[in-house]
């Protein structure tokens, strides 16, 4: 001990000792008993770190962690530094993990030194994996165990390879003391053969214990001189690993206490020579028993309990007290079974029965609700596989494979399918139906990884061998159809994915008639590829059917009515109609929360959903707080890197943006980009989104340089991996003109836009809605260059088309009226744009209500419109009950309330009312200087708006002082040739009220 506490402090005395740092490695095999040594300096030195001591496990040698993933350690890492954070009171909620250790680490600054213990550090770590457990300020020492000489060069090393002469003599005599001065000699040289490690002296003592009275001390050691065969051999594996010339005495130690067990004891120790070494459930053991010997339940634990009990007695096992019930065996003792057992055909039965016993078990891994109970279960499975290549560990790994699908691990359910469908090619053969099933598991893995030519290739192979053997009408072949449309319409192509699922529904209406659960899934899924083409009334059409015949056949609350139920509600609320949408989606999440558990993973399908619509309503609050019981659910029950976890993070950021929380939805977009390049890869669609999201974000604080980086990577991994014409890059593209627009770049942006809508029009067709977005961006931009016939004439047909699809009072509709009025003002048909403007506010009090967000900019388009008539009394009173609103529904600082100040201030100016004007433009500029920056776009318009107020009032001088600095900023952030660099212009203009139809690529659950 003396030896660890000097080799820690020698950094603080270099000179003397040429020491290199405060960090000092235990090292040695297991058994040895490192951690033991680090607990009893900790205890006895504890007095040296006045800042406390901390533990950590690394879990080197623990299956469980070291089976779960790559990622797992780290993430182990992190969870260990928040507990330490959290007992020091160090604020974590909403934390990064960078900013939680960066705070324990000044905390821990702040005190004195403290001791810094890391249990058990894996092999293969690269230096810095490896420096990133260490103690996270230099007042701390580290102290760590390992049982590889992999790190000898870091820091100061102490190797645990045997016991003093004395603490071996204590360990060995704590089970039996010897009688007189023979049997004491006898026991020191005993203690020499053994080679003083600590785990044989242990085992040796127990078998001595048991046989007392029986043999002596001299007789034990005579015949540990005669080893077996099977000694030899296992001498010969941990050569190099045992102390010189001990191997054979420590093999002998083990293999004569294995010999003492009986019948169940040893069956014990056969099951957990094939198993991963950690913790093995007593009911794990009980159920292999009673399979193996065809058993019944109350036999098998008998023998169990038997056999557990042979076991601890000879210390030839050990309790988990962390695993209630469950028993741990030390990898030596396992290897002496392999090498020992003189009937390897009952160890194979054994391995037979686990084999089927942990493929029952994991028949529920698809549902990460139970994935912590089946957490020991799947890493002995794991063990299992990756000792045979026959048909059982095939069928095992189908369900390890479905265990990383559900938890979102990706790579590691690939890999697993991958070698399973390799198997089934070996064993079965190519065309056997298994064979198909593990194929058609790994195209759906590709796809959720983002490789979607590799899923669609495997995909297309699978379906052309079902076609062959079992026929173009068998229901695997028809699945395999359904499953090559749904990654044809993820591919952007919605042609080939509605002739597949076509072909699918009139063939399982003719062979299994209209009414048959797989017709309606067809139709279902034909609905969503109308959909998708903007087909809404066809979809809504054929989910309505599906639904009737679901709820008379299935009945009202079965889950697949309840899904029926939830696509009807998206789709009627594509269609514009939120109350229908709501009123299902609130009695879907009633009968789920009922019937399926708060926690299902349908029902937090449904919560989202639902928040999703409440959002579309204007309800931000109410969609922020399902948002965040969902955020919590999903992080407690998935963890925090689950892509569905991720998704629910990217949903709440999208809210608080739209509440104006535009740094913290930025914080949180961050996270998750960060997180899903490391998990999911930069090049995956979901990778694509979270940063077009975090682009959009940016380009609400004014970073129009940051958001166009960020849209210009899109755009070149989309249109390279997705190609030119797909949905997302066509988005991608919409969305980067958008910024260019906000640049001054309108020429560029028009570009963009004009090859978007050529696009659309080819493949998606002339009245598709992603159309007539881009036919609405075309004709911003065509006004924002000043060619405001063009805009009218591209106005006017968007206002027809969607007048006629999708109906007078649909939000897209409104949204085109508003549009098409804003043109007419700019082209001084200002009664013309009154009265628009005045039909689309009365539509929307009625249809969204008169606190929607967007009934409020209705209020706001008419006020300006009556100003622009000279209605000054008639604007300002608009402009007063739609900012009263505005405070209470958004908030004093949300961005669309500092717009109504300004609007109304810009209203009491033409009044007359400078006072009034000016008190209030100075309001808006303090806070948009405080929330959003000096630098933001907003900020400046609100200075220069402040500037004619200023002018009006006779104060010349202090209006030239702030146009000089806004003029200073413009060109230093915008450049000089920016529109607005050169022009006065106010936030109130007719341009500002337009209802942009920029693209968002949002992802919804439960389509």
């Amino acid at each position: 001990m003396w030896h660890i506490h000097s080799s820690l402090h020698s950094a603080e005395v270099p000179i003397i000792t040429g020491a290199t740092g405060a960090t000092v490695q235990i090292h040695g095999m297991g058994g040895l008993g490192k951690s033991l040594l680090a607990e009893e300096y900790a205890l006895r030195y504890a007095a040296a770190f006045p800042g406390g001591v901390f533990w950590l496990r690394a879990f080197g040698n623990d299956d469980v962690k070291t089976a779960m993933g790559p990622d797992e350690p780290e993430a182990e890492r992190i969870r260990q530094f928040r507990d330490i954070a959290e007992a020091y009171g160090i604020p974590v909620k909403d934390r990064s993990p960078e900013e939680i250790e960066a705070h324990l680490s000044r905390e821990l600054g702040n005190n004195d030194p403290f001791l810094w213990v890391v249990d058990d550090i894996p092999s293969d770590m690269d230096v810095e994996t490896l420096e990133r457990w260490f103690a996270p300020h230099p007042l701390g020492k580290t102290l760590i165990t390992t049982r590889t000489r992999e790190y000898n060069s870091l820091g100061h090393l102490i190797p645990l390879d045997v016991l003093t002469p004395d603490e071996a003599w204590e360990l060995l005599t704590s089970w039996r003391k010897p009688a007189g001065e023979e049997e004491e000699d006898a026991a020191r040289k005993l203690i020499d053969d053994l080679g003083f490690h600590a785990l044989a002296i242990d085992v040796t003592g127990a078998a001595l214990h048991k046989s007392e009275g029986l043999q002596s001390f001299a007789e034990f050691r005579e015949e540990l001189a005669s080893p077996t065969r099977d000694e030899l051999e296992l001498a010969a594996e941990l050569k190099g690993v045992l102390p010189n010339d001990h191997e054979k005495s420590i093999a002998s130690t083990l293999i004569r206490s294995i010999e003492r067990l009986g019948p169940e004891g040893w069956d014990f120790l056969r099951l957990a020579s094939v198993l991963a070494v950690t913790s093995i459930p007593a009911s794990l053991i009980s159920s292999v028993f009673s399979k193996v010997d065809g058993l019944d339940e109350a036999e098998g634990r008998r023998r169990a309990v038997l056999g557990l009990d042979q076991a601890e007695n000879l210390s030839l096992a050990e309790r988990v007290e962390e695993e209630p019930g469950a028993r741990s065996v030390h990898t030596l003792i396992s290897r002496t079974v392999r090498f020992h057992d003189t009937h390897p055909e009952r160890t194979d039965h054994l391995q037979t029965a686990a084999f089927q016993v942990l493929t029952s078990e994991l028949s529920l891994a698809g549902d990460p609700r139970v994935h912590d109970k089946l957490r020991l279960a799947v890493t002995h499975a794991r063990k299992l596989v990756s000792r045979s290549d026959d048909i059982q560990a095939a069928d095992l790994m189908t369900w390890l494979g479905r265990f990383d699908y559900a938890r979102g691990a990706y790579n590691s359910a690939e890999s697993i399918w991958r070698h399973e469908c390799k198997l089934r090619r070996t064993i079965l053969g190519l065309e056997h139906p298994d064979t198909l099933a593990s194929m058609n598991n790994l195209a759906a893995t590709l796809r959720a990884k983002g490789d979607l030519e590799g899923a669609r290739n495997i995909q297309e192979q699978e379906l052309e061998i079902t076609r062959r053997v079992l026929g173009a009408k068998h229901p695997f072949t028809l699945t395999s159809m359904n499953n090559l449309a749904e990654i044809l319409g993820a591919q952007g192509d919605l042609k080939g994915a509605r002739k597949i699922q076509e072909k699918v529904l009139e063939i399982r209406r003719r062979v299994l008639g209209a009414e048959h659960p797989d017709t309606l899934g067809s139709m279902n899924n034909l609905a969503e590829i109308l959909g998708a083409q903007g087909d809404l009334e066809g979809a809504r059409k054929i989910h309505e059917q599906v639904l009737e015949i679901m709820r008379r056949v299935l009945g009202a609350e079965h889950p697949s009515t309840l899904t029926s139920m939830n696509n009807l509600a998206l789709t009627l609320g594509d269609q514009g109609d939120l109350k229908g949408a709501r009123k299902i989606h609130e009695q879907v999440l009633k009968i789920r929360r009922r019937v399926l558990a708060a926690e299902h993973p349908d029902t937090l399908m449904s919560m989202n959903n639902l928040a999703l619509t409440l959002r579309d309503q204007g309800d931000m609050e109410g969609a922020r707080k399902i948002h965040e019981q969902v955020l919590e659910i999903k992080r407690r029950v998935l963890g925090a890197e689950h892509p569905s976890t991720l998704l629910s993070m990217n949903n709440l950021a999208l809210t608080l943006r739209d509440q104006g929380d535009i740094e913290g939805a930025k914080k949180i977009h961050e996270q998750v980009l960060k997180i899903m390049r490391r998990v999911l890869g930069a090049e995956h669609p979901d990778t694509l989104t979270s940063m077009n999201n975090l682009a959009l974000t940016l380009r609400d604080q004014g970073d129009m340089k940051g958001a166009r980086k960020i849209h210009e990577q899109v755009l070149e991994i989309m249109q390279r991996v997705l190609g030119a014409e797909h949905p997302n890059t066509l988005t991608s593209m919409n969305n980067l003109a958008g910024t260019l627009g906000d640049q001054g770049d309108m020429e560029g942006a028009r570009k963009i836009h004009e090859q978007v809508l050529e696009i659309r029009r080819r493949v998606l067709g002339a009245e598709h809605p992603s159309t007539l977005t881009s036919m609405n961006n075309l004709a911003g931009t065509l006004g924002d260059q000043g060619d405001m016939e063009g805009a009218r004439k591209i106005h006017e047909q968007v206002l027809e088309i969607t007048r006629r699809v999708l109906g007078a009072e649909h939000p897209d509709t409104l949204k085109s009226m508003n549009n098409f009025a804003a043109t007419l003002q700019a082209q001084g048909e200002l009664e013309g744009a009154r009265k628009i403007h005045e039909q689309v506010l009365e539509i929307m009090r009625r249809v969204l209500g008169s606190e929607h967000p967007d009934t409020l900019t209705s209020m706001n388009n008419l006020a300006e419109t009556l100003r622009a008539q000279g209605d000054l009394e008639g604007a300002r009173k608009i402009h007063e009950l739609e900012l009263e609103i505005t405070r209470r529904v958004l908030g004093s600082e949300h961005p669309d309330t500092l717009t109504s100040m300004n609007n109304l201030a810009e209203t009491l100016r033409a009044q007359g009312d400078l006072k009034g004007a000016r008190k209030i433009h100075e309001q808006v500029l303090e806070i948009r200087r405080r929330v959003l920056g000096a630098e933001h776009p907003d900020t400046l318009t609100s200075m220069n708006n402040l500037t004619f107020t200023l002018q009006d009032q006779g104060d010349m001088e202090g209006a030239r002082k702030i146009q000089e600095q806004v003029l200073k900023i413009r060109r230093r952030v915008l450049g000089a040739e920016h529109p607005d660099t050169s022009t006065r212009s106010t936030l109130s203009g007719f341009w500002a009220g337009i209802l942009s139809l920029l693209e968002h690529i949002r992802c919804r659950l439960g389509k």
